[in-house]
């Protein structure tokens, strides 16, 4: 994957996913790690456009929050979580 290819706020979303996987010792950032990060950028598009179709982003934040904290976590010679 080319991240120079994607836009700034998709490489800062990247980003952050990584380290909201490495801060929850999880092998691996996963969908819903981008999407909890998507919509917690402060100037995204994603939290605006899920409201304007009367979906509650906070409800989905939530339910992120609550099944990536269910997650294994992995301690050890790990070096990072991968993408998955």
């Amino acid at each position: 994957m080319r991240l120079d290819r994607l836009t700034q706020k998709m490489q800062e979303a990247l980003q952050a996913a990584q380290e909201m996987a490495a801060q929850g010792s999880h092998s691996e950032i996963s969908n819903e790690h981008l999407l909890l990060a998507l919509l917690e950028q402060p100037e995204g598009l994603v939290r605006p456009l899920l409201e304007k179709m009367g979906i509650a982003a906070q409800n989905i934040e939530d339910a992120l929050r609550a099944d990536l904290g269910r997650r294994a976590n992995v301690h050890g010679g790990h070096s990072g979580p991968g993408i998955g």
